[in-house]
């Protein structure tokens, strides 16, 4: 009983973890990106 719940319970487990993965990076890309972004718009004397 113990031993069939336990493949679900570590398969949704690693869904979470990779969707919580997938939006950090998600997040932390398109911050990365607005930084350079800004940074060319300053150095284009567009601030």
């Amino acid at each position: 009983m113990r031993s069939r719940f336990l493949p679900i319970f570590f398969v949704s487990f690693d869904a979470k973890l990779v969707e919580y993965f997938l939006v950090q990076s998600i997040f932390s890309t398109t911050t990365i990106s607005f930084f350079i972004f800004g940074h060319i718009n300053c150095l284009a004397g567009k601030c």
